[in-house]
């Protein structure tokens, strides 16, 4: 099933697994197809459990697809995303009524015919919101709180072979402190991108948006409710948050620097802003008042609206601390502003949470440096980018060469551009233009069996 250059890729990575090395392998190579060669190889040969991770979801069920697909001769293979990605079907049933709070019902009637169909591998988060129109994009987590499955799960990367995502790996060691991979083979696709998980689960991040969603939320259900004592006292506080935080996104957000980063005195300036607009005394005021009559809302309304208050106080002790921890950014999408703290380097914290549990590895990416004949300088930034560079490593890169010539592959912009000949690697495309996707695989068939 393997070419030459890819049998020569599976060998050089296996050989290496307990050296931690990094491979930058082209676009195009079969990075799919090498990574489940080695792990048969380290499944087979060491005797070990395989963890394969991708930077996505959906090329976490790609890679799983393909595990299925081809005779790789696994026994016993399982994507391993976390409860959370998962949908749990009665949930969507349980709580039809709330949920038309948030989504067209129409599009909750098609979700709800198509999870009918016969799902060996479980329902799909990512799927759910490709099928249904949300009212309001920002109550997202809202709704994946009311429909997926529980965090409190069965340990993960029990099978052979676990397919997982960057994100549900590093949070799985960050959540389980004492669960070490050393008897693990540990395969990270892109893993370039790895940082950008680091940073996103290792920092605290407070978005005005967000939280003036969950307040909304929040009083939207109290609003609905009969009266009882203490209702006009809680519904002037939520009032109060949420007016401050329409007040504060209409005068803060971003004239045009969205993407920009703010750090230092400067953060710290806006943030003091923002909280005089979310006083303490306002807020411990409103959680006592919660914590009295909870019953009344939702859980995941009131959990939701709880979490984001907590990240607020949390940011408000670490600039209190050293506002150099602190920073601001502006969303790409609206530019409204979005504050972020870390009190360590998340880098340095992904070495903690995860390389340091590791044994056997390999890194493997189409863009670890900048050039292909980098430096030893440019070697050390490739492992430095990850959290993975130390003193006492001897730090490599493998680089390989373009599986096909350029004679080999002929590109059109869109797939009506296409000619419908069998002299661009396409089998019958006229049969299959439905999808560009099989327009790829059979290109990429064809060039294989022309090599």
């Amino acid at each position: 099933m393997l070419i030459d250059n890819q049998s020569e890729i599976v060998q050089n990575i296996f050989s290496a697994l307990d050296k931690k090395l990094l491979f930058n392998i082209p676009t195009g190579a079969g990075k799919t197809f090498i990574l489940l060669y080695v792990a048969k190889l380290a499944i087979e040969k060491l005797g070990k459990k395989v963890i394969i991770s991708s930077p996505t979801n959906i090329l976490a069920r790609e890679m799983y697809g393909i595990s299925q697909k081809y005779d790789f001769g696994f026994s016993d293979v399982k994507v391993d995303i976390g409860a959370r990605n998962y949908i749990d079907y009665n949930k969507i049933i349980m709580f039809r009524n709330e949920l038309e709070e948030y989504l067209e019902s129409s599009s909750i009637e098609q979700y709800i015919e198509f999870a009918k169909l016969d799902f060996t591998d479980g329902l799909y988060f990512d799927d759910f919101e490709k099928n249904i129109i949300y009212k309001d994009v920002s109550n997202n987590k809202i709704v994946q709180n009311l429909i997926c499955k529980t965090s409190h799960e069965e340990r993960p990367f029990t099978s052979s072979l676990s397919i997982t995502n960057h994100f549900f790996l590093v949070s799985s060691l960050i959540s389980r402190a004492k669960t070490n991979l050393n008897d693990y083979v540990v395969l990270i696709d892109e893993v370039h991108t790895i940082s950008d998980v680091a940073e996103s689960l290792l920092q605290t991040k407070f978005s005005i948006y967000s939280a003036k969603n969950s307040t909304k939320s929040m009083l939207d259900s109290l609003r609905a409710q009969d009266d009882f004592a203490g209702k006009i006292a809680l519904e002037k506080n939520l009032h109060t948050l949420l007016v401050n935080s329409n007040a504060y996104i209409k005068k803060y957000a971003s004239g045009g620097m969205s993407g920009e980063a703010i750090t230092g005195d400067k953060a710290k300036h806006y943030f003091d802003l923002l909280s005089q607009s979310f006083s303490k005394t306002a807020i411990s005021a409103t959680l006592k008042q919660i914590k009295k009559h909870g019953n009344r809302f939702h859980q995941e309304i009131k959990v939701s609206f709880i979490n984001e208050i907590n990240k607020y106080n949390e940011l408000q002790e670490i600039s209190n601390y050293n506002s150099d921890f602190l920073g601001m950014e502006y969303s790409p999408s609206r530019g409204y502003p979005t504050f972020m703290a870390s009190s360590e380097n998340p880098l340095g914290s992904l070495n903690r949470v995860l390389w340091s549990k590791i044994n056997m590895f390999a890194g493997v990416s189409a863009t670890i440096t900048s050039s292909f004949s980098p430096t030893t300088k440019e070697i050390t930034y490739g492992f430095s980018r990850i959290g993975l560079a130390t003193k006492e490593s001897n730090h490599q890169i493998k680089f390989y060469d373009k599986i096909f010539s350029r004679e080999q592959v002929q590109i059109f912009p869109t797939p009506n551009k296409m000619p419908k000949v069998e002299s661009v690697y396409s089998n019958n495309f006229e049969e299959n233009n439905s999808s560009y996707f099989n327009f790829i695989l059979k290109a990429s068939e064809k060039a294989y069996n022309s090599n």
